[in-house]
């Protein structure tokens, strides 16, 4: 065994030491005697600065880059700081970039903890993924109208940066561009920006405020948690906000949504001042119906308000004393779990405005005993009725196309149920332990019976399989202990492990 595990080390070793080897095309040393790495690119016409065999180190104190370099008898232009080029060169103080260079590399200059500032030239149009992260010394970097992008990461942990100003030039910023910098009190996002992207600014928890721009229209998940935001302004462009956008920003205390806003992610703003201090209620957002995030609200029936579109996932989670809820036409949306565990809940009417019916909305609602799904709903989410027990009847109409995993599971006063010939697709587990469940019929529409999709359901006594069905999965049948027999088509062409199991 130990043989064994050295033949592998040395065999990782020798690996490495390869793909080090290969780490550069040559090299050559400044006036100043600093050794610089080069990459050839763009069919060795021009090179990037890269790295050598290293690991870390292997530049340090002040490095200036020149516009070109001769090699070969050959005069070449530097245009890009290539991939890795500086990664991890703790004593590396200053670093020039000359104007020849266009791009930034993804992790260029990551792990350059020593690096306190930078001047990038008006060259160079993109800055790439984690560029700069873990530059944790960087207090300044100017960041020129010739950037049109910013890579994810790439100011992650810059620790010591205390404001940064991106041009009107940059389109998109990318997911955790800022996320982390601790010491980052302000910052002006440009007008050419469309979207903050998740985490952009997640745990800058300096930052007191911001100024989202009119040509934003969605704001990402965690793109400003654990800020130190004391109140925020949504402009009228911004149709979305994400999950956990403003969570934990605990000293905000004002929030201004506009009506734009269709969509409001759980949790957005969990943790906040504004939140605590809310009155009993429903709290409305726009024309969004937002979470309670697991409060009680004053009373048990509510009426949601006309014109509200969305209700936000897990807007009325663990409310064990609301027995009803009406539900406007205007609502088009309603969110996961939306009431889940709503465990004194007997009725309730979905409009017909509802598409579809997101994952977990009823999970675990035991005093409802019968629901009409509308026309206009097209799919059934995962469990999104599992452990409604008191369920007995349900209709699933024609628009229905899609049933989910786990849909039904638990739902044990279930007696029976139609599907009609528009559902082609039905997840795994879907009426699993419906021990009540004495009939159903599939539509010929279904082409298989997925993974214990009948699991338990123990007073089945009869089922067809339609000619439409090619394969049976595996513990589809487990425990079917009343069914007494079975007849499968010729279309039929596998059947998966355990599939009749327990049968008696």
């Amino acid at each position: 065994m130990k043989k064994n595990k050295l033949i592998l080390l040395f065999s990782m070793l020798l690996s490495m030491l390869a793909t080090n080897a290969s780490a550069y095309d040559f090299e050559v040393k400044n006036a100043d005697g600093v050794t610089i790495y080069y990459n050839y690119t763009n069919n060795n016409t021009e090179v990037e600065v890269t790295y050598t065999t290293q690991f870390y180190d292997y530049y340090s104190g002040s490095v200036v880059i020149p516009n070109e370099v001769t090699y070969n008898n050959k005069t070449l232009k530097v245009t890009s700081i290539g991939a890795w080029a500086f990664y991890n060169c703790s004593s590396l103080t200053s670093i020039t970039i000359p104007n020849s260079v266009t791009s930034i590399e993804d992790k260029a200059f990551s792990g350059c903890s020593s690096l306190k500032s930078i001047t990038i030239p008006n060259s160079v149009t993109s800055i790439g993924e984690r560029a700069f992260a873990l530059c944790s010394s960087l207090t300044t970097i100017i960041i020129p109208n010739s950037v049109t992008s910013i890579g994810a990461w790439a100011f992650q942990d810059c620790h010591s940066l205390a404001s940064i100003t991106i041009p009107n030039s940059v389109k998109s910023i990318g997911a955790d561009a800022f996320h982390s910098c601790s010491s980052l009190t302000s910052i002006t996002i440009p007008n050419s920006v469309t979207s903050i992207g998740e985490g952009t600014f997640r745990d800058c928890s300096s930052l007191t405020s911001i100024t989202i721009p009119n040509s934003v229209t969605s704001i990402g998940e965690y793109a400003f948690t654990n800020c130190d935001l004391k109140s925020v302004t949504i402009p009228n462009s911004v149709t979305s906000i994400g999950e956990r956008a403003f969570s934990d920003c605990k000293n905000l205390a004002s929030i201004i949504i506009p009506n734009s806003v269709t969509s409001i992610g759980a949790w957005a703003f969990y943790g906040t001042e504004w939140l605590k201090k809310r009155p009993d209620g429903v709290v409305y957002l726009g024309r969004v119906l937002y979470s309670f995030n697991g409060e009680m609200p004053a009373n048990t029936n509510i009426t949601v308000k006309e014109g509200t579109i969305q209700i936000c996932d897990f807007a009325f989670n663990r409310c064990y004393n609301l027995t009803s809820i009406t539900i406007p036409n205007s609502v088009t949306s309603i969110g996961r779990k939306a009431f889940q565990d709503c465990s004194s809940l007997t009725s309730i009417t979905i409009p017909n405005s509802v598409t579809s019916i997101g994952n977990g909305t009823f999970l675990g609602c035991r005093s409802l005993t019968s629901i009409t799904i509308p026309n206009s709903v097209t799919n059934i989410g995962e469990r999104a009725f599992s452990d409604c027990s008191n369920l007995k009847s349900i209709t699933i109409p024609n628009s229905v196309t899609s049933i989910g995993a786990w849909a039904f599971e638990q739902c044990n006063s279930l007696t029976s149920i139609t599907i009609p010939n528009s559902v082609t697709n039905i997840g795994e587990r879907a009426f699993q332990d419906c021990s009540s469940l004495t009939s159903i019929t599939i539509p010929n529409s279904v082409t298989s019976i997925g993974e214990g999709i009948f699991e338990g359901c123990s007073s089945l006594t009869s089922f067809t399989i339609p000619n439409s069905v090619t394969s049976i999965g595996e513990y589809a049948f487990v425990n079917c202990s009343s069914l007494p027999s079975i007849t499968i088509p010729n279309s039929v062409t596998s059947i998966g492990k355990a599939a009749f199991s327990c049968c008696i």
